[in-house]
């Protein structure tokens, strides 16, 4: 393998902005958001002050997980659009300055992939680019029951840590990697400029596919009787060594592009500890730990800090479209959200805004006939599944789509795009003002972070700036280091007071 060439850090100071393309826009009538509605809505990305837009998969797909389940990785799904779509919204995205990153989906494909239908026969030379098995082991699917499905054709069991109809790729196979970088390679060619990688701690199995551990704490043994996956210590189906490797291939590959690699662990314990050990020059730029998100309030401060200390860039992700949105976390304070945004921008990492958290876009709690999320329709009452953080955009105004149009997912909360951009005082405008912020002033990108038990400091070159946080339901008095220093922004009563969970940000030198 070549020499790693450094490239440059421009992810480093960017700020990204998830969507999910099937909520954002409707422009064909059809209730679901699509690739030209992106393009109608660049300019509002570019208002905000956004760097890189994430698109959820837009790839051809059968759709029963929603685009996570790709047929084919190097066509467009009708349901968005076309590849002359895609081709304009990345030439226009970066007429407005702003990068597009896809989705890369790459543990799995559809059951309807053509490389599966060729490997379903065992006479072809994609016999082995899935994994089949004479007698299945005890690996568990992350969507409940067994993680082997039997194929009559082949009279053979195929893995899938998800759904029967997601089979995962055989990593082990040399072939199936050069056939995924060259998908990657494909895009790069047209412009884009990343991928997150979708759940790529799974990507590499045992190779002599040996039997889980029982896992023997109380969350094993009881929640493992309803739900087998988190019954197992995921020693052999997940996190093994050679993924090193694979990502190495990646990175080589992104550096000849300036592209930047983000990636998504899956982890039933919510824990999370392991993202760090493959980030570095050699492996991926960014990966998610999303332990904030299973924390509760009171203890949020402390993961918040532990986070920030393990990496050099965190990346700061509070809601996506598999976790519920920070209202149903965190609680319905108003100024909740807008404590949670100043960390984002100006606490030290990389912020990942999920469509709609600029406006404080309420969770949504959907009716079982409501629901289209296959393990929500699966799990329902006890998991109502992920569509609750998926519902269309509220633009207000000329909305996600036309009001005759029966939209995907209902659109709910009384706020909008619209009324906030009016409102100096709104979320939204907030959002604009710390992003603006953060570009403006380069102690938020580069400078050193300390936490401290009411807030942080960030310093560069002999700047100071203190951030401030109340974590409580109560006023707070103003720390004594900003004692006659301008409030810079913040919610605050007065020059001493900040409000109850509001922040202050102030220049200290």
């Amino acid at each position: 393998m070549k020499p790693f060439m450094k490239k440059s850090d421009w992810w480093k100071s960017s700020v990204f902005y998830q969507i999910y393309p099937r909520s954002f826009q409707d422009t064909n009538r059809d209730g679901i958001g699509d690739l030209e509605g992106i393009i109608q809505r660049l300019d509002y990305v570019q208002w905000l002050g956004v760097d890189a837009i994430w698109l959820s998969p837009v790839f051809q797909s059968p759709q029963k997980d929603f685009g996570y389940d790709i047929a084919n990785y190097y066509q467009i799904d009708s349901t968005f659009g076309d590849m002359a779509t895609i081709e304009r919204l990345i030439l226009e995205a970066h007429q407005h300055n702003i990068k597009v990153i896809m989705d890369g989906v790459f543990n799995h494909t559809s059951d309807q992939h053509p490389w599966f239908i060729e490997s379903q026969t065992g006479k072809t030379d994609k016999s082995d680019w899935y994994i089949w098995r004479d007698q299945p082991n005890n690996w568990t699917s992350a969507f409940g029951g067994s993680a082997w499905t039997f194929c009559s054709q082949r009279q053979a069991y195929y893995l899938h840590t998800f759904a029967s109809s997601q089979p995962d790729l055989n990593w082990s196979n040399p072939a199936v990697r050069e056939a995924i970088l060259a998908v990657q390679r494909f895009w790069y060619e047209k412009g884009v400029d990343g991928f997150r990688l979708d759940v790529f701690n799974a990507f590499c199995k045992d190779d002599r596919y040996r039997n889980n551990p029982r896992r023997w704490d109380v969350v094993g043994l009881l929640g493992g009787l309803f739900y087998g996956y988190i019954g197992q210590e995921h020693v052999y189906d997940r996190d093994r060594p050679e993924l090193v490797g694979v990502l190495q291939s990646f990175r080589q590959l992104a550096n000849d592009y300036d592209a930047v690699l983000i990636g998504e662990t899956l982890d039933e314990r919510f824990q999370y500890q392991k993202a760090k050990d493959y980030m570095g020059e050699d492996r991926l730029h960014l990966a998610f730990n999303f332990s904030p998100l299973h924390a509760n309030l009171s203890n949020l401060p402390k993961v918040l800090a532990d986070v920030s200390q393990e990496v050099e860039y965190p990346a700061w992700v509070w809601s996506n479209h598999d976790f519920p949105r920070q209202s149903k976390r965190w609680g319905n304070h108003p100024n909740r959200g807008k404590l949670m945004a100043v960390i984002q921008f100006l606490a030290k990492g990389v912020p990942f805004i999920y469509y709609g958290e600029e406006i404080d876009q309420p969770q949504v709690s959907l009716r079982r006939r409501e629901v289209v999320d296959p393990p929500g329709k699966k799990f329902y009452p006890f998991y109502k599944g992920r569509d609750g953080s998926r519902t269309p955009m509220n633009w207000g105004g000329k909305n996600f789509c036309e009001q005759d149009i029966r939209a995907w997912l209902p659109i709910k909360g009384t706020s909008t795009v619209e009324q906030q951009q009016r409102d100096p005082t709104s979320m939204l405008n907030l959002y604009r003002r710390l992003i603006s912020l953060r570009k403006s002033e380069s102690v938020f990108q580069t400078g050193s972070i300390k936490w401290h038990p009411d807030g942080f400091m960030r310093s560069y070159q002999g700047e100071r700036w203190f951030v401030a946080l109340n974590w409580t339901c109560h006023p707070i008095a103003c720390p004594d280091i900003v004692q006659g220093v301008e409030v810079v922004e913040g919610t605050i009563f007065d020059e001493h007071t900040i409000e109850p969970f509001g922040f202050g940000v102030w220049k200290l030198s």
